[in-house]
């Protein structure tokens, strides 16, 4: 079993470029970075532990 920190920043993290945006609230479902990506941000969060917890390895 792999364990991510409790504080990464999953669903702020971009899936694709990787650029941290700026903290979000809750009720803010989706977001766009910078590079153009668009994030459902539960689909983003999944994305970004996957790759975390793939990376631990």
């Amino acid at each position: 079993m792999v364990a991510v920190d409790r504080w990464f920043p999953s669903s702020k993290l971009c899936s694709d470029c990787g650029r941290l945006t700026e903290p979000l609230p809750l009720n803010i479902r989706s977001w766009q970075c910078p590079c153009g990506a668009t994030h459902d941000r539960d689909i983003n969060a999944a994305r970004n532990l996957l790759a975390a917890g793939l990376a631990d390895r």
